[in-house]
């Protein structure tokens, strides 16, 4: 792994493509080369320890001292002839134990079809096509854009990147983010820290603000997060405080219990009496001492705190974690991706020289279709322009007006288009869905921007440098150079949106922007 810091991007690029040319970065590994290589490395996923048979998972709810406990007491019943007493302590340990199996069973079945709902997914380049794949399809060589917000899918090697901060709090535990950049580090030891290492970013790391292009250098167990994966399946899981007091109140029955029988059976036998007569005593004592209601009054409370959680939309895959879980006076949790649904829908805009805003419905009077959490994320509202014609409004003081007629609106979006990193696809049919890579915020101004009619300019300029997003400037800057084909080319390419927006659009353009002209566009908050 810290190979590839000491070495130069293209080192790096040369060893796992074959060939250190930008055209190749661009176009990202062949399909041949992704097969092959997968067969090789396999999966990106850490897989969990295989379960052990359903069996064996009934037996172990059967381990705790309380219940063994039991268990000894009810084969003693059998010895002596107490059927009665056996089966009844019998009929409490499995009524114990199947309903403590039947919950976790529903809780593990719970859980698995949550890790499939929102598979984890990255936009990668393959074949000059950026994609959006599952990450487990990931293989070293792959190359990678990753954005502000993202969660790194795999161990990469930064090749370029623009104001590029990272937060590996989950694996160094530092709590500021880390800058990253993408020289090399000849100097670097073997066993340095990986919080030394600023020109890789790895496997369940945050992307905090700006962004990158990085070629993967490892993938799954053989990622810095698999080796400490690897390293905990080897700690023993912590029993909570219920389970210990339940363990310590087994022992201390099971030593109270024993030390009276034997004293009662030793002064019996002083006192005459046979062995066996005695021995009847000491099993009918241990029977009685043992609070065989116990477990079962645990174990139901439980179930119906699990139950009741589960009302609650909470999974609770334990049953002694409900115990341990009330005890908690505050969950602190991130609600990025996971309290929301992370849907991004425009539903308003406003400009400076509009005394209101401008409300964006579509036919359902609900604004644009939002994007939907699926990897590839789709508008139900298809991609047609909207106006006062078709299913989708635009008003402005509650009374439809045509997009073309707002020229205002139009250079905002068009702002909003060149500062972005984002992409869109739009279906072949006006009614056709819109597919989108990319960070949800951006994804929905394009969204916008591709039916108000605002033509991206971002194929056809070229962009010179960029500031991205962060939480503290709270603003993205791109620049671009406007030469003489951009300023043609602009001008061709808006006659597409409508005749009443040429002439203004097209003036606006080459009046703002002559030969060779750096143009600034800026998106942010306004605080």
């Amino acid at each position: 792994m810290r190979k590839y810091a000491k070495a130069t991007a293209e080192e790096v690029v040369e060893e796992l493509m074959s060939s250190n040319s930008i055209t190749n970065v661009q176009n990202g590994l062949p399909a041949l080369s992704i097969t092959s290589l997968r067969r090789v490395h396999g999966l990106n996923k850490l897989e969990p320890e295989p379960k052990d048979h359903i069996v064996i998972r009934y037996v172990e709810q059967f381990k705790d001292p309380l219940i063994l406990l039991l268990l000894g007491s009810a084969a003693l019943s059998i010895v002596v002839g107490q059927y009665e007493d056996a089966l009844s302590i019998a009929a409490a340990v499995i009524i114990v134990g199947s309903v403590a199996f039947y919950q976790e069973c529903k809780s593990e079945e719970s859980l698995e079809a949550l890790s499939t709902l929102v598979p984890p997914r990255c936009n990668v380049v393959r074949t000059n096509v950026l994609l959006n794949i599952m990450a487990e399809e990931l293989v070293p060589g792959d190359i990678i854009r990753l954005h502000s917000g993202d969660r790194v899918p795999a161990d990469a090697r930064i090749i370029v990147c623009n104001n590029l901060t990272v937060d590996e709090s989950s694996l160094t535990g530092e709590t500021e983010p880390r800058d990253k950049n993408s020289d090399p580090l000849p100097d670097l030891t073997e066993d340095c820290d990986i919080s030394s290492i600023c020109n890789m970013v790895f496997m369940g790391t945050l992307i905090c603000s700006g962004n990158a292009t990085c070629i993967v250098v490892a993938t799954a167990l053989e990622t810095e997060f698999g080796k400490t994966f690897k390293e905990m399946k080897d700690i023993e899981a912590r029993r909570t405080p219920l389970q210990i007091k339940m363990d310590d109140l087994g022992k201390q029955l099971s030593i109270f219990s024993m030390g009276i029988i034997v004293c009662i059976g030793i002064i019996g036998m002083i006192r005459g009496k046979t062995f066996m007569s005695m021995f009847n005593i000491g099993v009918s004592l241990a029977v009685a001492a043992i609070p065989e209601g116990l477990p079962i009054c645990v174990t139901v409370t439980l179930a119906l705190g699990v139950m009741r959680m589960a009302k609650k939309n909470a999974i609770v895959k334990k049953l002694p974690a409900v115990e341990a879980l009330g005890c908690a006076n505050y969950i602190c949790s991130d609600k990025t991706g996971t309290l929301t649904q992370n849907k991004m829908t425009v539903i308003a805009a406003y400009c400076p020289v509009m005394d209101d805003s401008v409300h964006l419905l579509s036919a359902s009077g609900s604004g644009n279709a939002a994007l939907s959490r699926t990897g590839s994320r789709s508008t139900s509202g298809g991609s047609r322009p909207l106006n006062n014609h078709g299913s989708d409004m635009l008003l402005y003081h509650n009374e439809p007006v045509d997009a073309s007629k707002v020229p205002c609106l139009q250079m905002l979006f068009e702002a909003a288009c060149l500062c972005n990193n984002a992409c869109i696809s739009p279906g072949p049919t006006p009614t056709s869905s819109i597919t989108s890579n990319g960070q949800p915020t951006e994804a929905a101004l394009l969204v916008a921007a591709h039916r108000l009619g605002v033509a991206d300019k971002r194929p056809i300029l070229k962009k010179l440098r960029e500031t991205s997003f962060n939480s503290e400037s709270k603003y993205m800057e791109a620049v671009f150079q406007m030469d003489a084909f951009s300023i043609s080319a602009y001008s061709s390419s808006v006659k597409s949106v409508s005749s009443a927006s040429i002439t203004t659009m097209a003036a606006t353009t080459t009046h703002s922007s002559s030969v060779n002209d750096e143009v600034r566009y800026l998106k942010g908050a306004l605080e």
